[in-house]
């Protein structure tokens, strides 16, 4: 069994609006702050039923920045979902048939996936080419084609492979994901 998480990639510049709207949503989240970047790995999103696309909707309307929400299920698909302020800009799933497909014939490819849409979202000009070839690519797990995308797109590597379980539970230190990283909206447990 592979690896499963979930995460929101931010790129903006005002911290206390990202703590304020997942204060406002009555979330329980870790958020990574990085100069110029923040990843949201939120508590809800783990079950992967759509909660992360709905709260990276929420926060890019909400402050007006690019939101990249992340769900890799299993290392086998990797499903992310770009908002621009209140606007889906790019939806994208490495596997669509996974779920259905019969293992008959040839099993459907990348869906989606518009690298003109994420390097606009991203300042990143030029860059169209080297997201095309992540996009189709094979991978052997999905954790790779999320650090090619990272890489590409210049969002910070402790947005791959890191979800709010993996902080939660002590596989990821603060030591390792680099920058500040703050627990949003958890009460204090009974005495």
């Amino acid at each position: 069994m592979g690896h499963m998480y979930t995460n929101i990639t931010l790129a903006g510049s005002d911290l206390s609006a990202v703590e304020e709207l997942l204060r406002r949503a009555d979330r329980t989240a870790y958020v990574l702050v990085r100069p110029g970047f923040w990843v949201v790995y939120d508590k809800a999103s783990e079950q992967q039923d759509g909660t992360v696309e709905a709260l990276a909707r929420q926060i890019a309307a909400g402050i007006g920045w690019s939101a990249l929400a992340v769900t890799n299920h299993d290392d086998d698909v990797l499903i992310y979902r770009l908002f621009v302020g209140a606007r889906e800009a790019d939806s994208y799933n490495s596997r669509p048939g996974y779920w259905d497909w019969n293992g008959e014939g040839v099993e459907p490819g990348p869906a989606g996936g518009d690298s003109a849409a994420l390097c606009a979202a991203f300042d990143r000009d030029g860059s169209q080419g080297s997201l095309d070839a992540v996009l189709t690519g094979e991978f052997d797990f999905e954790v790779e084609r999320h650090e090619a995308l990272c890489g590409v797109l210049g969002l910070p590597g402790q947005a791959v492979g890191v979800g709010f379980t993996d902080v939660s539970d002590g596989h990821v230190s603060l030591n390792q994901v680099g920058g500040r990283l703050l627990l949003i909206g958890v009460a204090p447990e009974p005495a």
